[in-house]
């Protein structure tokens, strides 16, 4: 009975988180139904703040942070902090509150991706230039970091066609001739999926 009604509160909760209900979470969190210590299920660990960020819940994201969240608690699949939850999908000022509030821009998911992939992964332009002036350019994180496979943001901007990014990189330094493991360069992957837009830059 107990664990069926902790399932009914937490599945609440995280619907609240991903809904942007903030009255909802203020009640659960404040009235002591929900401890942030422990506000996930025990499958892929996915906390309230995950939800909140992957659903662009700006209110909620500051909320949790005001109260205690674990801004880098890892969870899902790759074992990711919120931070990647919210860059896989362009929102800017998700991760801008998230690191204003001790997001580890250095931290990679189980894939080895960190920020600057992600974001680059994204298309979103204004995410990948945020994280190139506020992360990059303060040398947080090189913007050649390879990935696996040694695929560096450059590789993968290219590949993707993102010529937006891939001038970006380049005024951010970028190696634009550095190989991934199978040899291929920037160049040969924009070659190969056909994009003479990045091939010109």
């Amino acid at each position: 009975q107990a664990g069926k009604f902790t399932d009914v509160v937490l599945e609440r909760y995280q619907v609240a988180c991903q809904k942007g209900d903030l009255e909802t979470v203020k009640e659960m969190v404040g009235g002591g139904l929900i401890d942030l210590s422990k506000d996930h299920d025990d499958g892929e660990g996915v906390t309230g703040l995950h939800w909140a960020s992957i659903n662009n819940r700006l209110s909620i994201v500051d909320y949790l942070l005001a109260s205690g969240a674990d801004v880098n608690a890892r969870a899902g699949t790759l074992h990711a902090p919120p931070i990647h939850w919210a860059a896989r999908y362009g929102y800017v000022y998700i991760v801008h509150h998230l690191l204003k509030h001790g997001a580890d821009p250095t931290l990679t998911d189980d894939q080895g991706f960190n920020i600057l992939h992600i974001s680059v992964n994204s298309s979103n332009i204004m995410l990948v230039l945020y994280i190139l002036f506020f992360i990059v350019d303060k040398a947080v994180v090189d913007v050649d970091s390879p990935a696996p496979h040694g695929r560096t943001p450059m590789l993968w901007a290219a590949y993707q066609g993102d010529s937006l990014t891939v001038d970006a990189l380049l005024r951010f330094g970028a190696y634009v001739k550095k190989p991934d493991q199978g040899g291929f360069t920037p160049f040969h992957w924009g070659t190969l999926k056909g994009q003479p837009h990045v091939l010109m830059y």
